[in-house]
């Protein structure tokens, strides 16, 4: 294990690169000295450089798809996006416009486009990233936090909550022509805002998540096409699993699953097939040569053990490189894998023409967890404390609340009890 030392207030965020060679840290400190992102070489551990130019402390930053460029967020009074080059770490072009603190960034799956929010000023625009030009603004009533291009980066939902003076009204989510900037749809309901809003990987629907449930939408209908229920209120990330049939919230309490898609097969898993082993030695070429969206198949294939053997080891590895290339998906369950919370499957039914397959009942936990071998927590060193079991200051360590205490987050097939 290597630590990345030199960053004296909270780090906000890291990330690898696509390629895995570099990692990206930046911190929330506003002192003139700490101010700016690092860029550090991950084999060695070595400080390769410091981006600077940012007025107050940096809350996120992301990767090109092609890993040539980067764009971070400042937090304070920057209200303005910045474009780097990772090579020689030149400041390639400032995004400016908002009129107040910019919360996130992303960039469209070409690269060519990055899609920004701000939430009191109500909007998210869309920037070119080769010029800096402002190409459109989208503009909601409410505050703006989630703004994300579809995976033909033709399109953009963006979900915004009432303002907190209550005096702007808007708890909607809304999908835009990312080309026109004309606002296709509204997606409403919610009366608890939109603090996110994601497309699933074909790009068919739609997640929105609020302060009082989640809802699937279609997206070009607009249409609602499920309320999940089962506490699903402070959930905070959310992502799609590869195919589209289950989504993933992590949030204050846990994380939950919901399965929404009921298939016609047996609940027999499927034996591994030469055309499974074909599919995923397929992955397994598309992921060694930088493709995010098999490096994220090929990590959940790897969790769920579906036609390689089970290793979260492996899996946070693709999901890790996923992320890295601004994969949204990967980015928000790489977050919910490593928050070491108690995970709870809740089955949904999507509108299908398939009957719901029976639940099956399992018989009382008599064994050990094949997982985790009986441990009950993963080989996976806690994210927030890294394995020590402590979180804070030096001069005021407690136990991690993330973990409680144990350095690895709990096993979610036998829900920390080592048996199954």
């Amino acid at each position: 294990m290597r630590t990345l030392e030199g960053h004296t207030g909270f780090v906000w965020t890291a990330i690898f690169s696509p390629d895995g060679k570099i990692i990206v840290t930046a911190n929330s400190s506003s002192a003139q000295g700490e101010r700016g992102t690092r860029l550090w070489d991950a084999e060695s551990g070595r400080l390769l450089r410091t981006l600077r130019g940012h007025t107050d402390g940096v809350l996120r930053v992301a990767f090109s798809p092609d890993g040539k460029k980067l764009v971070t967020v400042g937090a304070g009074d920057d209200r303005a996006a910045w474009l780097w080059d990772v090579e020689s770490g030149r400041e390639l072009q400032r995004l400016t416009g908002h009129t107040s603190t910019v919360g996130s960034a992303a960039f469209s799956p070409d690269g060519r486009k990055v899609v920004t929010t701000s939430d009191e000023d109500s909007t998210a625009r869309i920037w070119d990233v080769e010029t800096g030009r402002l190409l459109r603004t989208l503009t909601h009533t409410g505050w703006v936090f989630s703004a994300v291009f579809s995976p033909d980066g033709k399109k953009v939902v963006t979900g915004a909550t009432t303002s907190l003076d209550r005096n702007r009204h808007d708890d909607t989510a809304r999908i835009w022509d990312a080309e026109s900037g004309r606002e296709l749809l509204q997606l409403k309901g919610q009366s608890g805002g939109v603090t996110s809003a994601l497309f699933s990987p074909d790009g068919k629907k739609i997640v929105t998540v609020s302060r009082d449930d989640v809802r699937i939408w279609d997206t070009e209908t607009g249409r609602e096409l499920q309320k999940l229920e089962g506490n699903a209120g402070d959930q905070s990330v959310v992502a799609f699993s590869p195919d589209g049939k289950k989504i993933v919230m992590a949030g204050r309490d846990a994380a939950r699953i919901w399965s929404l898609a009921v298939t016609d097969a047996s609940p027999t898993p499927a034996p591994v097939t030469d055309n499974t082993l074909g599919e995923v030695r397929t992955l397994q070429t598309r992921a060694e040569r930088g493709d995010a969206d098999a490096q994220f198949a090929l990590g959940m294939r790897y969790f769920e053990g579906d036609g390689l053997p089970q290793s979260d080891t492996e899996a946070t590895k693709w999901i890790r490189r996923a992320a890295a290339q601004g994969h949204s998906s990967a980015s928000n369950l790489l977050n919910a894998m490593t928050r070491g919370t108690t995970v709870v499957e809740v089955p949904v039914v999507v509108e299908r023409s398939q009957p719901v397959a029976p639940a099956v009942s399992r018989p009382p936990a008599s064994h050990p967890c094949g997982r985790c071998n009986g441990r009950g927590v993963l080989d996976i060193a806690c994210a927030v404390c890294r394995g020590s079991g402590l979180s804070g200051p030096a001069n005021m360590r407690t136990m991690c609340t993330a973990c409680n205490g144990r350095g690895f987050p709990m096993c979610i097939t036998c829900q920390g009890t080592g048996r199954r």
